[in-house]
């Protein structure tokens, strides 16, 4: 990839984004760079139909808060993140 088709990628207003559970399964989000991501983990929960607070989002084993934009943790398009259950106890 070359430096201006990187550039051009950045500049677009929105991105593709990838989100894996822990049966493999992968779903498909378009959002803006700006947007707080706290709408993508809330929009996951409705298609999974599951509470929303009991999952936990990472990113290269990073954990994601709802509050985070793409643009503020340096997701590019087609980036992939994870979602697992939370878990109470041990």
């Amino acid at each position: 990839m070359h430096i201006q088709e990187v550039q051009e990628q950045s500049a677009k207003p929105t991105l593709q984004l990838r989100v894996v559970d822990q049966s493999q399964k992968t779903y498909s989000f378009v959002m803006k760079r700006k947007t707080k991501l706290g709408k993508l983990f809330k929009e996951y929960a409705d298609r999974s139909q599951v509470n929303a607070h009991k999952l936990r989002f990472t990113h290269n084993g990073v954990t994601i808060s709802g509050e985070e934009t793409a643009d503020s943790i340096g997701l590019t398009n087609d980036s992939l993140l994870e979602v697992f259950s939370s878990q109470v106890g041990g």
